[in-house]
């Protein structure tokens, strides 16, 4: 079993990484900027700022950027990862049992 710090920090990242898609997380609020919304890739390494995160979860946002902008430029996605507006679809929380 996951220490707790551990599970923590996962259940943080998947929020944050929520919230920079522009899903509603209640209890979080990372204040990226609109002219973020509709770049993920962007969007993520503003959140990865956030004062709300521990230096963990900040750190595995700012080492994801680099990673999707490599799988966009080998699968020819960078439209997806880096232009995609966010914003207007209704999304709602991932929700585990």
């Amino acid at each position: 079993m996951l220490p707790h710090t551990v599970q923590k920090n996962f259940v943080s990242t998947v929020r944050a990484v929520e919230a920079a898609l522009g899903i509603s997380v209640p209890s979080m609020s990372l204040n990226v900027s609109a002219s973020f919304s509709n770049n993920f890739t962007a969007a993520l390494n503003a959140a990865s700022s956030s004062a709300v995160l521990t230096a963990e979860v900040q750190a595995a946002l700012v080492d994801a950027v680099p990673i999707l902008v490599e799988i966009g430029a080998q699968y020819n996605l960078q439209t997806v990862l880096e232009a995609s507006s966010f914003q207007d679809q209704t999304r709602t929380q991932l929700t585990t049992k």
